[in-house]
């Protein structure tokens, strides 16, 4: 199943809030994960989240490529 760039940013986004215990808002999305103040290992756990969500394997090299919700959520909607 496909889901939309907005559908994807929604869903990282809650992840990071819940998991995280950050609270983001409209300018974090273009935030790097680094500066959000994730590490690379929680980078790795959200994307493996998302990855059983999309139901689709996430290269783990995608989020350092991509490393802020608004160009991760575009290349998984987009490819």
């Amino acid at each position: 199943m496909t889901m939309s760039r907005a559908d994807i940013s929604e869903w990282m986004s809650n992840y990071l809030e819940s998991q995280l215990d950050l609270t983001l808002d409209w300018r974090s999305k273009s935030k790097t994960f680094g500066e959000l103040g994730l590490s690379s290992a929680e980078v790795l756990e959200m994307v493996f989240s998302l990855s059983e969500w999309l139901s689709e394997e996430i290269d783990e090299t995608i989020p350092f490529e991509y490393p802020t919700i608004e160009t991760l959520s575009e290349y998984l909607a987009n490819g």
